[in-house]
């Protein structure tokens, strides 16, 4: 998807160079600034993001990370079938089941922290 979006970008900036050719009394626009973010972005182009967030976290928190985007990823999801309903409570089960049991821990050892006490404030939410 980002390839795709930076190919647009590419093709919108050669687009404006050969219009700005072909009218010698104009001056050149500037390309179009990227967009800050995908408004809906892949898994793949939001992984990077997802785990430099994840290894700002504390040794204990970083182990449960991955448990809490999955949870959360599957809480949303539709089950438009019986198949996938069993696929997404599975899921819960491997994800969320781990993070409620962590979760008491976590907020002893960092609940004051105010740099991690709104991931661990989701997380919460998330499990209730």
């Amino acid at each position: 998807m980002t390839r795709l979006i930076f190919a647009g970008l590419a093709a919108a900036a050669a687009a404006l160079s050969l219009a700005a050719c072909n009218n010698p009394g104009t001056e050149p626009a500037d390309a179009p600034a990227p967009a800050s973010a995908p408004a809906t972005p892949s898994a793949a182009a939001s992984e990077p993001a997802a785990a430099s967030a994840a290894s700002a976290l504390p040794a204990d928190m970083q182990a449960q990370a991955e448990h809490a985007e999955l949870c959360e990823h599957f809480a949303g999801e539709e089950p438009y079938d019986a198949d996938r309903r069993k696929q997404i409570e599975t899921a819960i089960e491997a994800n969320c089941t781990p993070l409620k049991a962590a979760l008491p821990a976590l907020l002893a050892a960092h609940g004051a922290d105010p740099a991690l006490k709104p991931t661990l404030d989701r997380w919460a939410e998330l499990v209730q």
